[in-house]
């Protein structure tokens, strides 16, 4: 009884430690792709919309 319960124990210890660390990566990973998508964007401010003009004036 008092070896099954600290296995118990250890699984619950694991499977927080495993929920945290899915929990980071997954924060992680959007914070990344929200910063790639806002620098995507910038650059295509910067650099398609002048060349979308430019291309329409001339």
């Amino acid at each position: 009884m008092n070896l099954s319960s600290k296995i118990q124990n250890k699984v619950k210890i694991t499977d927080k430690l495993l929920s945290v660390i899915f929990l980071s990566t997954a924060l992680t990973f959007t914070v990344f792709t929200l910063n790639n998508l806002r620098l995507s964007l910038l650059a295509l401010a910067v650099y398609g919309y002048p060349k979308a003009f430019v291309s329409n004036f001339y």
